[in-house]
């Protein structure tokens, strides 16, 4: 999943499920600029294995980002997520 820049940080609960439930799920998470506080605020943190943050959209991040999404799955994620319970 992909937040970008310029979308509203909300507190949509409901987001911050669909966006909770990607990381247990070891999906990929991606976001720049602003996007940057809408996983703030559903509690993800952006330093967790397979969440790529970024200030801007540069290529260097396009690419980065086209190769995690092609992963399908962050399975170095598990790990830390055992170690956080």
């Amino acid at each position: 999943m992909v937040i970008a820049a310029g979308v509203p940080d909300t507190a949509d609960p409901r987001l911050a499920v669909l966006l909770q439930e990607c990381l247990r799920h070891l999906k990929p998470l991606g976001c720049w600029g602003d996007g940057r506080a809408v996983l703030e605020t559903a509690g993800i943190d952006l330093r967790a294995p397979g969440v790529l943050a970024a200030a801007g959209a540069e290529a260097a991040f396009h690419a980065d980002l086209v190769d995690l999404l092609g992963r399908h799955r962050v399975w170095d994620r598990q790990d830390w997520l055992d170690a956080r319970e």
